[in-house]
């Protein structure tokens, strides 16, 4: 691995803890627990710490990593990494869904979304498995996922997010859009059909899709376990509970958070994985062949 490659994946690493670090300070010390806005003043720090730190880890490794070319030729070892992760992802969909089924107002929309992504995805990586290797065809399957994000994605956050900090929202979004052109480009990589900028635009969004992704959701986590009482009861484990917890209490102790859907953690361990394993599969690709041995008759 070269200097730039150790250096890219030190400074996604960094990025992580710091993000994770500012997403715990924020909950705990710069959230306005009855409004769920941030306190007057912090906004500006806030914003700073969370998001200042994501755009320089992603960026940093878009930078140190854009001269990575050659199509990604994948061990069957990394693609059953990629399988495997892939698998995770749809049984994470499939359990979205199955939870959807026992809300309080069901979406039959939400629901069919998260079967269809979950067979699609299992589908996919089973076949992955099976082959151990890439084609042109398995690549593109994985636009396929970026779509189910966005379609995902959109409907949470019109119709199921029952959060009241606006900082929740942001990164929300932030999350779906990094994920969806993520998958995107890795499509386009995996299919052998990347351009001068497909793989700049892949390390820029899967890293920054997967430090968000993962900090905010652990961020959260560590603050449900760990954070005085008043603030870990205004946390909820499931969309259910968060479902119910807005309707009994909204309007008298009306900010809450709920963890990121499990289906989007995979997906961000999928492209943090493939992030690592496309750097590698593109430094063999362009590593030179060794000269054959001349015989000893010439």
């Amino acid at each position: 691995m070269s200097k730039n490659e150790k250096t890219a994946l030190i400074a996604a690493g960094a990025g992580f803890v710091l993000c994770l670090a500012a997403r715990l300070v924020t909950i705990l010390f710069f959230t306005d627990m009855n409004t769920g806005f941030l306190t007057h003043g912090s906004e500006i720090l806030c914003n700073l710490l969370n998001f200042g730190i994501l755009s320089a880890a992603a960026i940093a490794a878009g930078i140190l990593l854009r001269k990575e070319k050659g199509i990604a030729v994948l061990s069957e070892k990394s693609c059953l990494v990629i399988g495997f992760l892939t698998l995770i992802s749809g049984i994470c969909a499939g359990f979205e869904g199955i939870m959807e089924t026992s809300a309080l107002s069901p979406s039959l929309f939400l629901i069919i979304t998260d079967f269809v992504g979950a067979v699609f995805m299992t589908a996919l990586a089973f076949v992955i498995l099976y082959k151990k290797q890439f084609s042109a065809a398995l690549g593109f399957c994985y636009s396929i996922i970026g779509v189910y994000c966005v379609f995902r994605g959109i409907y949470v956050f019109m119709n199921r997010m029952v959060i009241a900090a606006v900082p929740e929202y942001l990164a929300e979004v932030l999350e779906i859009a990094l994920l969806a052109l993520f998958f995107a480009m890795l499509a386009r990589v995996l299919s052998g059909n990347e351009e001068k900028l497909t793989m700049p635009m892949m390390f820029v969004s899967g890293v920054g899709a997967a430090i968000l992704t993962l900090s905010t959701s652990l961020g959260v986590i560590l603050s449900k376990l760990f954070a005085p009482a008043e603030i870990a009861d205004r946390i909820t484990a499931s969309a259910k509970e968060a479902e119910v917890f807005y309707q009994n209490n909204h309007g008298r102790d009306g900010y809450m958070m709920t963890f990121t859907p499990f289906v989007n953690m995979a997906l961000a361990l999928l492209a943090a994985a493939a992030v690592v394993i496309v750097i590698k599969a593109a430094k063999r690709e362009e590593t030179p062949a060794e000269p054959e041995k001349q015989s000893d008759n010439q």
